[in-house]
C-alpha cells in the first residue's frame, strides 16, 4: 500500500481531491434536492378533491330542475273569485259613516246656544273660550262598599286650568251619609294624585258643599277651612240638583240650582285633568250626571 500511495504524483492527488471534494459536496446536495423534490409529487391528492367538486355541481343541477313544482300558481288564481264576495260589504260601510258625522254637527250647534246662555249669566260669553266636552247621554256611577268611591274621567286627554262646568246630578243612596262631585286640575292618577273635589254631600237635614284639596288617596284640607251649607239643595233621594263651577286662576265659585253661593280661592294646584266622583260610607249609592258640558277658559 504505500508504493501505490508513492507512485500517485501531485496531480493525481489533486483529481483524487476533487473527486473526494465532489463526493462530500455535491452528492449531499443532491441528495437535498432529491429529497425536496419528492414532497411537490406529494401535492398530487390533492387535486383528487377538485374532482370531487366538479362533480357536486352536475349533483345540484339536478335538484334545479325540481322546484320547476313552483309552476302551480293557478290554485292562487282560484282565491281571486272571491273577489266578487267583497263588494258587498263595502256598501253597508259607507252609509253609516255618513250618517253619525252629521247628528253632531247639529247637537254641536245647538248646545253652543244653551251655553252662551248659561255664561252670560255669569257675565262670560263663549267669546271667551272653546267646548272642551259635553255629554251624548247620562252619565251613572255606583259604589257599594264600604267607604267606597269612584270616578269617571270627562273627556278625553282634556286638560284645563280655568274652565265652567254644568251639569244637572241625581243621587241615590241607601246608606246614611254619601254624595257626588267633581274632581278638576288633578293628576291623571285619580285615586292617589294631587287634585281638588267639589263635593255635594246628602245627609238628612244637612245640605252641604265644600271643596277640598287631596293627595294620596287623602283629604289635606277644606278651603275656606270649614262645609258651606245652602238651602237651595234638594236632599230627597232620587232628587235632582244643577251645579255649575266657574274656576279662574285661583278663585273657585261655585252655583246650586242657579243660585251663586260662594267663592273660596286656593293657588295649590293650576291645571290637570277632571272627572264625575261618588263616595258613600256604607250601602250602595249612584250619581248619575246629564245635560254636562265643559267650557275652557282662555
Amino acid at each position: 500500500m504505500n508504493v501505490l500511495w508513492q507512485k500517485k504524483t501531485p496531480r493525481q492527488w489533486l483529481i483524487a481531491a476533487s473527486f473526494l471534494f465532489i463526493a462530500l459536496i455535491v452528492l449531499p446536495a443532491c441528495a437535498l434536492f432529491g429529497a425536496a423534490a419528492e414532497p411537490t409529487n406529494t401535492p398530487r391528492p390533492t387535486r383528487t378533491p377538485k374532482a370531487e367538486a366538479q362533480s357536486d355541481p352536475t349533483s345540484t343541477s339536478q335538484p334545479t330542475q325540481a322546484p320547476q313544482p313552483s309552476q302551480p300558481p293557478a290554485p292562487t288564481q282560484a282565491p281571486a273569485a272571491p273577489a266578487n264576495t267583497a263588494p258587498p260589504p263595502v256598501q253597508p260601510t259607507l252609509a253609516p259613516t255618513a250618517a253619525p258625522t252629521a247628528a253632531p254637527t247639529q247637537a254641536g250647534g245647538a248646545i253652543l246656544g244653551q251655553i252662551e246662555t248659561e255664561l252670560q249669566k255669569i257675565g262670560l260669553s263663549t267669546k271667551t273660550g272653546h267646548l272642551g266636552w259635553s255629554s251624548e247621554s247620562p252619565i251613572s256611577i255606583t259604589t257599594q262598599s264600604y267607604q267606597g268611591t269612584d270616578n269617571q274621567l270627562i273627556g278625553q286627554n282634556l286638560t284645563v286650568s280655568d274652565f265652567v262646568i254644568k251639569t244637572d246630578i241625581t243621587w241615590e243612596s241607601q246608606g246614611g251619609l254619601a254624595g257626588c262631585g267633581i274632581i278638576f286640575r288633578s293628576s291623571p292618577k285619580l285615586d292617589k294624585g294631587a287634585q281638588y273635589q267639589f263635593l255635594t254631600i246628602r245627609l238628612s237635614g244637612f245640605p252641604a258643599w265644600d271643596i277640598e284639596m287631596w293627595e294620596f288617596g287623602i283629604s289635606q284640607y277644606t278651603l275656606g277651612n270649614q262645609l258651606q251649607t245652602s238651602e237651595a239643595i234638594n236632599q230627597e233621594n232620587g232628587g235632582t240638583n244643577t251645579y255649575m263651577l266657574y274656576v279662574k286662576d285661583k278663585a273657585f265659585t261655585v252655583f246650586i240650582n242657579g243660585a251663586k253661593t260662594k267663592t273660596l280661592t286656593d293657588s295649590k294646584l293650576t291645571n290637570g285633568v277632571m272627572a264625575f266622583h261618588v263616595f258613600q260610607d256604607s250601602g250602595s249609592t249612584t250619581c248619575t250626571f246629564n245635560n254636562a258640558w265643559v267650557w275652557v277658559l282662555k
